[in-house]
């Protein structure tokens, strides 16, 4: 054998050493990755699905090689989406199939976005697919490179990152709620007392009858400021109570019936001002219960100062507090101003208020509160409304002392 004909042995021997050892390396790369990775050709049938790929989507790579394209994975309906955004991106019709995978990638460019995937058994997961052009020794497309990566749990960490800002947004707007309504209560009943005041210090020294009776009505106005002051620091409380998860629950004998009688005679007073009037049916069943007085309290005083203050003058509010089988019944229905279907849902979230309140004074604690101090006594809290139509709230608590203490454990 020749020298030159030795050499050309040589070299093709080497060729077929390096090209088996590129193939040897190729291999092991696809077969090692953690990343789906499929090859098809310039029509989109695929030619290689490496192992991940069929972890991933749930196929053997003989059911797809040679047999089917990427579309088998996507959902016809986000392939047609893409396909109108590329169509309005280019200024020509892309159509909804295997073009929608190599529009960028034809290029010149990486075409790289979220998907989502279809597996074998029907289930769908997010994915980041990158799609590349593979090219031959004259710069001919001769097929693309799909390489996908599951991404649910990166998708799960957006989400909840998503949802931690959009609470703390929401704390910062309760923060800034508090602030300006507190600012806004306050300030009524403080400017009342303070002109009350100077009114009854600047006459207190030389009243006459007539000035006498003005004097009984401007203490009437200081007492009935100090009042609301103290009821909304209460309030205040009480939603620091309930949002650190600190409010209690002490249950004792009570006569339940004696105070809701005790508290719609207090109310009524209240109410006759305007000519409202509460209409009440206690059932006398109801002399013994267990339960916490002062969180009943602010129950029944909850709802029926809101009946009253939601309602036009002269109306009538129906309450009513009965046994049901083994549980106590304890109705508000009035027939004001009603709550809209779009707030609603939202009535028993702290400071928030219908918005058609208009100028009626209030905090929005309330109803929240109430909804604490009615699932403490292993109860429930149901509302139903319409604009123009009234409002009826319905609570439903155990009756005996053993459900409760059930309900507290549960």
């Amino acid at each position: 054998m020749n020298s030159s004909a030795h050499q050309n042995v040589l070299h093709n021997s080497a060729s077929a050493e390096n090209l088996q050892t590129s193939m040897a390396l190729q291999t092991a790369i696809l077969n090692g990755a953690n990343y789906a990775i499929m090859a098809t050709t310039a029509d989109g049938i695929i030619q290689i699905f490496n192992p991940a790929a069929q972890i991933l989507l749930g196929y053997h790579a003989h059911e797809v090689v040679n047999a089917a394209t990427p579309l088998l994975f996507h959902d016809p309906d986000e392939v047609a989406i893409r396909a109108a955004h590329y169509t309005e991106t280019y200024g020509r019709g892309i159509a909804p199939d295997y073009e929608v995978f190599t529009v960028v990638a034809r290029l010149g460019l990486v075409d790289e976005s979220e998907w989502t995937a279809i597996r074998k058994d029907g289930s769908r997961f997010p994915v980041f697919l990158s799609i590349t052009a593979l090219y031959d020794l004259n710069e001919n497309i001769t097929g693309y490179l799909h390489i996908a990566s599951d991404i649910t749990e990166r998708k799960r960490a957006e989400e909840e990152l998503h949802n931690a800002l959009k609470k703390e947004k929401e704390l910062s707007d309760i923060k800034t709620g508090v602030v300006t309504m507190v600012s806004h209560e306050f300030r009524t009943p403080l400017a009342t007392i303070l002109s009350s005041m100077e009114m009854l210090e600047r006459y207190g020294m030389n009243w006459t009858e007539e000035k006498a009776v003005k004097a009984v009505k401007h203490y009437r106005r200081v007492r009935e400021s100090i009042f609301r002051l103290t009821t909304l620091l209460d309030d205040v409380l009480l939603v620091g109570k309930v949002e650190s998860g600190k409010m209690t629950y002490a249950p004792s004998a009570i006569s339940l019936a004696s105070l809701c009688q005790s508290i719609t005679e207090e109310l009524n007073a209240v109410a006759a001002k305007n000519g409202k009037r509460i209409q009440s049916s206690i059932d006398d069943e109801l002399a013994e219960f267990t339960g916490d007085e002062k969180l009943l309290r602010h129950i029944i005083t909850n709802i029926l100062s809101n009946a009253i203050k939601y309602s036009p003058d002269g109306s009538i509010v129906d309450f009513s507090a009965y046994p049901d089988e083994d549980r106590v019944l304890i109705i508000a229905r009035d027939h004001g101003i009603g709550i809209g279907e779009d707030d609603l849902p939202h009535v028993f979230e702290p400071f928030r208020r219908a918005k058609n309140v208009g100028d009626i004074q209030g905090t929005g604690f309330g109803l929240s509160i109430v909804q604490r101090c009615v699932e403490l006594h292993g109860g429930t809290i149901s509302l139903k409304s319409a604009i123009g139509e009234g409002t009826t709230v319905t609570i439903s608590i155990p009756q005996t002392a053993h459900r409760l203490k059930e309900a507290i454990r549960q």
